[in-house]
């Protein structure tokens, strides 16, 4: 799948406001270890926002799993002895799953979760009336570079509910959107996503490894990454 999941954190408000918090969560999550326990294995570890498209670049990473730079990372933003806050989740099944096994892993260097449930119904609507300030979060890959990246990483992307500012982002994207070259482009807009990684606008974790069932009378089938359905070529066989 195109699609990442993983977690978000409001870079308005403390204490996610201080980098080296941000820093320190991003070095704690054990991605494999994640896909093992919450997946059985059916999914792929991830530092990206993009892994579709000639904008992706597999090899960006900024922040492996390492619980003594976490732990060093906590020192830094004045929490050396650890940090609670809380994280909103969605209140199904696997809504609390995923948030378990985060609270687990957070909780090995020090920074533990105050799980706080949110009906799925209202989820996304909470996230935009700024009523949540971290939450595990998941993104699909849109068609091209700009509306798939733009959307949160730009200061004024139309999914920007995190409050994060990068005016040398914002200039690049302006730049990369009116280059027709689309090797100079790639250029910008992996730049982007490395200053965006390190910045830990969001916090990809993984990808999943999606299945579909279909009848044998289901024909013209194709399960694109993005994981939006698709039918306007699918026909049934009679």
């Amino acid at each position: 799948s195109g699609r990442w999941r993983g977690a978000t954190f409001d870079h308005d408000k403390e204490p996610w406001s201080n980098k080296a918090v941000r820093q320190a969560i991003a070095h704690a999550m054990d991605r494999e270890k994640i896909v093992k326990s919450l997946l059985e294995g059916y999914g792929t570890p991830t530092h990206q926002a993009a892994n579709v498209g000639w904008w992706s670049d597999p090899t960006l990473q900024v922040y492996e799993y390492s619980p003594e730079k976490a732990k060093a990372k906590l020192a830094e933003a004045g929490y050396p002895d650890g940090l609670t806050f809380p994280f909103w989740c969605q209140a199904d099944n696997f809504g609390i799953q995923q948030c378990e096994v985060y609270q687990a892993l957070l909780s090995e260097v020090g920074i533990n979760f105050d799980i706080q449930l949110v009906p799925p119904s209202d989820f996304w609507g909470d996230i935009v009336l700024d009523k949540m300030n971290a939450w595990p979060d998941w993104s699909f890959p849109r068609g091209d570079a700009d509306p798939d990246l733009r959307r949160r990483l730009h200061s004024k992307g139309n999914f920007q509910v995190v409050g994060y500012s990068n005016p040398k982002i914002d200039a690049l994207f302006e730049e990369a959107a009116s280059e027709f070259d689309i090797p100079k482009a790639r250029k910008m807009y992996i730049e982007i996503q490395q200053m965006a990684t390190e910045d830990v606008v969001n916090l990809p974790l993984w990808r999943e490894q999606l299945f579909a069932g279909l009848s044998n009378e289901v024909q013209n089938w194709v399960f694109w990454g993005d994981t939006l359905l698709r039918f306007r070529d699918v026909w049934l066989k009679q």
